[in-house]
Parts: C-alpha cells; sequence; structure tokens
C-alpha cells in the first residue's frame, strides 16, 4: 500500500481532497496545496512475505509531490541549487519533488509512483527534482562542495531521472526515505507522526522569526495546522504590537492587511477563524491610508494573562519572517548581542500606576514589558526601509530605564541634541544647499529654544510642531512654528517643500535613514571594531552606556560627524528613577 501526498493540483487525478484549510471539496484545489492519498492494489495480500518485500517494497512509503516549484516555495521546499546560495546543504535523502513530466507505466516500477491507474498501470514520475525543506538542510562546512549528500554528482546534476531496469529497491531509495516529516500545509489529521518542538531550548536572545508570544490558557487544537499557524501568529502580532506602542491592554491593535496577507498563508480564512471562534475581535473601524482595521483578544482575561515565547511551526511563516527581520550586518548582530548583558530592577506596581498616570491597562503593558526583559526575552527587528533597529530597550517606556542594569551599574544615555534637525541640516549639505545660520543653531543645539523666542511657546511645544507638524506633515499644513521657521530659514523650508511634494512621508524617511546610518553603521560600527567588549545600546539617536565608557563613545560620535562636515552637541544623561516627588538618581 502507498500513501502520497500531493501537493499539487496541476494534473487531472480524481480524488477527493481537502482545501488548504481543511474544507472537504470535490477536484483539484484552486490554491494548487491540497492532500490526498493513493492506494496500490490490494492483490499481494496473499502473497508470501519475501515477495511482498520484493520490488514494491519502495513503494510502501511516504512521498510529497509539488507541480512547480512555485508551490514548493510556498511550503518551504527548494532544490540544492537553492540552498547552496544560502551557505546551506540536505543533510538527509530526499522525500519530496517537483514533478516536471510524467508518464504511465507497467508494475512493478523504479520511477516514483503518482497514481495508480489500474492493478498494473500506474502513473509515474518521468523528470523531477528534489526539493528540501529548512529541517532537512544543514549549513556548508569547510568541505568542500562534494562533500555534501550526492558527492560526485555534477554541480548542477539536480534533475532525477533513474533508468528503468534498476531494481525498485535500490532506485526509489533516494526519493522514498521511510518517515519523512509532514509539509506545513498538510491537512491530514493524523499528524501523531509530526516531528514536536516542544523540548527546543530557546535562546536567551529572540528573534521573531522562528518563535512567537502566546497567552497561556489559549488552546487552537483542532484547527487545521495551517489555520492554526496564522491564528496563532495573529494573536502574537496583537501582543506584540501592544507591548512595542505602549498602548493599554484593552486597546485595538491597527494591523496592516497588506503585512498580514505577505505573511500570514490563507489570511482570509485565518481572519475568519480567528473572529468566527471569539479568539479576537475587530474594530470594524478603516480609514483608506490613515488607519488599519484594529484586533484584541476577546477574552479580558486573555489580553491581561502571562504570554510565553512558544516556537513557530509553521516552516513557511518562519521563511517570511526570516526574509523580512533578517538583521544583515555584523554590527546589527553585535548589538543584539550586547542586550544580553542587560538585568533589570523589577519597579513596584505602585510605581508602574504612577508612570502609567493612573491608567492601570497601561501600567499592565508596561509590566508585561519589564517581565520580558527580567526573563531574558530579548527582541530586536530590523526596519528595512530606514536601517533603525526596535528592541526591548528602545520600546521600554523612559521613566523605567533607570532600572536597567550592566554588571551591577546603571546606564548613561548619549543623547544628539536637536537630532532630526541636526540631520537635517547634513541633508541640506549633501544636496549642495548649505545654509550655515541654520547649520551653527543646530550645531549650537538651541534651534527650539531660537524658534520659541519668536513664538512665545515653551521648548516642548515648539519641537512639537516642528518636528511632527512642520517636518513630518503635508506641505499645506501650517502653524507659528513653522511659519516662524520659514521666516529664519527660507533656504532650508524650501527644501522641506521640495523634498516633501509628491510624499509628505518621504522626510522623515530620508532623516531617520541618515540617522541610523551614522549612529548604527558609522558610530557603532566603529565601538565594535575598536573596544568590542563595551556596552553599548542604540535608541534611535541616542546610545546607551556604562558611566566609564561615556567619553570614548561620545568622542567617537563627535570625530564622526565632523568627517561629515559639521559639529555635534552630544548630551551625557544619567538614567534616572522616577520617584513620587520627580526624577532621582538610579540606586
Amino acid at each position: 500500500m502507498t500513501e502520497i501526498i500531493i501537493a499539487g493540483s496541476g494534473h487531472d487525478w480524481p480524488w477527493r481532497e481537502r482545501s488548504p484549510c481543511g474544507h472537504g471539496q470535490e477536484g483539484p484545489s484552486d490554491t494548487g496545496r491540497s492532500g490526498a492519498e493513493a492506494r496500490l492494489p490490494q492483490e499481494d495480500e496473499g502473497r508470501p512475505q519475501a515477495e511482498k518485500n520484493g520490488d514494491k517494497k519502495s513503494l510502501t512509503t511516504n512521498l510529497i509531490v509539488f507541480d512547480d516549484f512555485r508551490q514548493a516555495a510556498r511550503n518551504g521546499f527548494y532544490t540544492k541549487t537553492h540552498w547552496r546560495k544560502e551557505n546551506r546543504r540536505p543533510c538527509v535523502e530526499g522525500f519530496a519533488i517537483v514533478v516536471t513530466k510524467t508518464g504511465k507505466e507497467m508494475l512493478p516500477t523504479s520511477r516514483p509512483v503518482l497514481e495508480v491507474v489500474s492493478a498494473q498501470v500506474v502513473v509515474v514520475a518521468m523528470d523531477f527534482f528534489d526539493v528540501f525543506s529548512l529541517e532537512e538542510t544543514e549549513e556548508l562546512s569547510s568541505v568542500g562542495r562534494n562533500g555534501r549528500v550526492g558527492e560526485g554528482e555534477e554541480e548542477n546534476a539536480v534533475l532525477k531521472t533513474p533508468d528503468a531496469d534498476t531494481s525498485s529497491t535500490s532506485s526509489c531509495k533516494n526519493y522514498l526515505p521511510p518517515s519523512p516529516p509532514p509539509l506545513p500545509y498538510d491537512v491530514r489529521n493524523d499528524t501523531s507522526s509530526s516531528p514536536t518542538r516542544s523540548s527546543v531550548n530557546l535562546p536567551k536572545g529572540v528573534v521573531f522569526d522562528e518563535n512567537q508570544y502566546l497567552p497561556e490558557g489559549l488552546t487552537l487544537e483542532g484547527l487545521p495546522p495551517q489555520v492554526k499557524a496564522g491564528v496563532g501568529y495573529l494573536v502574537h502580532l496583537v501582543y506584540h504590537r501592544r507591548v512595542m506602542e505602549r498602548l493599554a491592554v484593552d486597546e485595538f491593535i491597527p494591523l496592516k492587511a497588506q503585512y498580514l496577507r505577505s505573511i500570514i498563508p490563507c489570511w482570509k480564512q485565518v481572519k475568519e477563524t480567528a473572529l468566527g471562534l471569539g479568539i479576537v475581535e475587530c474594530d470594524g473601524h478603516y480609514v483608506e491610508g490613515q488607519k488599519s482595521y484594529g484586533f484584541r483578544l476577546k477574552s479580558p482575561d486573555l489580553r491581561r494573562t502571562t504570554h510565553r515565547l512558544r516556537p513557530i511551526e509553521n516552516v513557511a511563516i518562519r521563511r517570511k519572517l526570516k526574509r523580512r527581520n533578517r538583521l544583515k550586518l555584523p554590527v546589527h548582530k553585535w548589538l543584539f548581542g550586547k542586550l544580553r548583558e542587560v538585568e533589570m530592577d523589577e519597579p513596584a506596581d505602585d510605581e508602574l500606576l504612577r508612570i502609567a498616570e493612573g491608567d492601570a491597562a497601561k501600567a499592565k503593558t508596561y509590566g508585561q514589558a519589564v517581565e520580558a526583559i527580567r526573563n531574558g526575552e530579548w527582541w530586536m527587528e530590523l526596519a528595512p526601509k530606514t536601517g533603525r533597529l526596535f528592541s526591548n530597550i528602545t520600546n521600554l517606556k523612559r521613566e523605567l530605564r533607570g532600572h536597567l542594569r550592566v554588571k551591577g551599574e546603571p546606564l548613561v544615555e548619549m543623547d544628539i541634541r536637536n537630532s532630526q534637525p541636526t540631520f537635517l541640516a547634513l541633508l541640506c549639505l549633501r544636496h549642495g544647499i548649505h545654509a550655515d545660520r541654520y547649520r551653527q543653531v543646530c550645531e549650537e543645539g538651541r534651534l527650539y529654544e531660537h524658534l520659541g523666542g519668536i513664538t512665545g511657546l515653551s521648548r516642548e511645544e515648539t519641537k512639537t510642531q516642528l518636528i511632527k507638524q512642520a517636518f513630518f506633515s503635508k506641505n499645506g499644513y501650517s502653524n507659528a512654528t513653522k511659519r516662524a521657521f520659514r521666516g529664519e530659514f527660507p533656504e532650508v523650508a524650501e527644501f522641506i517643500r521640495r523634498i516633501k511634494e509628491k510624499d509628505h512621508a518621504r522626510l522623515a524617511v530620508e532623516l531617520q535613514r541618515a540617522e541610523a546610518n551614522f549612529v548604527i553603521r558609522t558610530a557603532c560600527e566603529r565601538m565594535m571594531k575598536e573596544r568590542p567588549e563595551m556596552f553599548v545600546s542604540t535608541i534611535h539617536d541616542c546610545l546607551m552606556t556604562l558611566p566609564g565608557d561615556a567619553d570614548y563613545a561620545r568622542a567617537v560620535m563627535t570625530e564622526e560627524f565632523a568627517r561629515l562636515g559639521l559639529k555635534l552637541s552630544v548630551e551625557v544623561k544619567v538614567l534616572m528613577l522616577e520617584g513620587p516627588q520627580g526624577p532621582v538618581p538610579g540606586a
């Protein structure tokens, strides 16, 4: 008897199959991903055991079949050539194939059997490629390429066309190993043979392409594997984005549909399932170009319960996340490793409530962020458009940073004064706009005070109006600070108008990219090379380090900025604890 998992629908093979989300249907699936069973005739049941174990022995195993490479890729399966480009090699013999040509043969046959036509005739794969999942590969060692599985084969000889006169036992062994792991889209009800990952030891540092937060008490059993994986990741996003953005525990979290569709397979069915089963609820509010639909866990108890890290078992989701969130540069990985040196004192509940201004729901969110740090659940994400790094520390409430420790010592911040206006001066210089008076005011770190003296507004009010409502708003928006800025620095105001002419968000992206290039790829990269043992962490335009390294870090920042043609004003601040009467030095 042969069991075949068919992953494609390009051939007109009659069977009852299931859609990716488990709904039974007749005929091929529109998605090209389905499950099916084909059985060899049972005429050999009365044959002697030795004869049964003869030519047909290789047909009593599982085989995963794809119609094309796109279907295979959606399930996380790729050729040897692809894995070689990823610096990996197959470490097991193949059990999944992409079929490029089929035909009919009489039994016995040495080729992989795809369908039984009659007692003696079967549909077989004439030409096909071996494909492998991530779990079936390993990183390449220093051995030559011929040292991998398939030693001695030609470099590009991945097309398998076994000779028909070869014995079925030896020929099919390469293609049909016993007990292969299931597809991530496997919709069979029997998952007892699926490999478990419950024994995986999670690293102290976590990049969210392999792990996700799930609340204690949430059960997703009984759902098809693909839908279960999608609902789990949706729940993780709701929790993680809420903690990242420091929103109250009961708030709806806006999630972009474009992102969800790009990460979660079968997103429409996943959303309908999550809403239909009452796992999440939606605010039903959408404004094109301004606001996405918001989601939150429907159960108030699940929103407030402890969320634990769990491995993402769906291969397709893991691969998509790895491509988006990959920490590409050595300096990124160096900074991520530095997070593991951080410890944090536990703030009292009344302190959290005071920082949240009496809002118990926000205080709960702050407490969950602190709990992740204290448990060593470090994460870091790279914003691909700007190059900024986001982590537990960047999203920790400012008033709680005084509880952070490295080797028992409190930390200090190296803060660039007037950072966004200063990086705007750098952009102007690169575009041939010297604006000497504007540059001088920024280098002295007194732009907000200068404009506030004209408008009569406080420093904080001036900063808000300038950054959020002048730099980053549409050109037609106006306020007192923007008018004062245009009057004082007309050439810079015209540069801002031109750069935002087609897209008002472009200036924000350009400034953040310039900031990340300087802070991470210039200053931190130099520190990594000169003092790899020192502690450094970034909060966008700010560096955190130990007091003993503050002078060196400030010198590096000012020297490197001077190479770009500008002076930098850096302020060193000791991180403070938020006491009832105001900030106090960290104990």
